[in-house]
């Protein structure tokens, strides 16, 4: 197994600051190929909502450098989702108690979307908000749930939008989950996608809220079929194009996705 990998990351057309943060990671192991990839989209409502990003992102890329390689005497797919879950609920906790440290009515706040994808053991995810993870292959397929409160009503079935209402509700942005923000704790969501799901030619996009807002998962697809991604540089101006289209069509968030394939 082999992964060829994209990125891009928009400032939008209205904020002044990137609070979206992202990182890439790869090792080929005794047990294979294991290739980690983590976005974060710092809450735009927050004050220091990239301090928060970047904090998670890093915390995650030190997860992968020093305790990953633990695990490739004997790899546990729950130690995998103990780490990472201790990872979300500790820099929750820290990212709440350094904002009252500098004002109490500073709050810092992240999502946080993440893929393990490994040779032998498939992929593993985890969520946090409304960060999003894709699989594309003959079609496209949403790996994670939104954690926000238009999301909850939907699954409860309170509330019935179709996906354009949804990712135009006035609402949309109010989530029901996040890391920091105004409450110590979080519940981050996890994610199994076996590794028959993993074939070569098999895509994944991991992308912040404002990379999909303004355009549909259908054109998500058309720009994205796997058969298109020929090599890194393809793919970049891929996400390029889309990131240019969103702000086309009046996207004010920062914007920024990744995009990986599998060879």
């Amino acid at each position: 197994m082999n992964i060829l990998a994209a990125y891009d990351t928009d400032i939008g057309t209205t904020k002044n600051v990137n609070q979206d943060a992202l990182c890439i990671r790869e090792a080929q192991t005794n047990l294979g190929l294991f290739h980690m990839s983590v976005l974060c989209d710092g809450m735009g409502g927050f004050s220091c909502g990239e301090i928060a990003s970047a904090t998670v992102v890093r915390a995650f890329a030190d997860w992968f450098q020093e305790e990953l390689p633990k695990y490739m005497l004997s790899f546990s797919i729950d130690n995998v989702w103990r780490d990472w879950k201790a990872l979300a609920e500790n820099y929750s906790r820290a990212s709440v108690e350094y904002g009252l440290r500098m004002n109490p009515v500073t709050k810092l706040g992240t999502t946080l979307t993440a893929v393990l994808i490994t040779e032998r053991y498939g992929a593993l995810a985890v969520q946090v908000g409304d960060s999003r993870l894709y699989r594309l292959s003959d079609t496209i397929e949403r790996i994670t749930q939104d954690q926000t409160k238009i999301a909850v009503m939907m699954r409860q079935g309170q509330l019935v939008l179709t996906e354009y209402e949804e990712e135009h509700h006035p609402e949309r942005n109010i989530l029901s989950d996040c890391i920091g923000g105004s409450r110590v704790e979080c519940h981050p969501d996890f994610y199994q996608i076996p590794p028959e799901k993993l074939a070569a030619g098999t895509a994944f996009m991991l992308c912040s809220d404002g990379f999909r807002h303004e355009v549909t998962s259908a054109e998500l697809f058309e720009a994205m079929r796997p058969e298109r991604l020929t090599d890194e540089g393809s793919m970049k101006q891929i996400l390029r194009g889309l990131i240019d289209l969103n702000k086309e069509r009046n996207e004010t968030d920062n914007i920024s996705a990744i995009l990986l394939k599998i060879i």
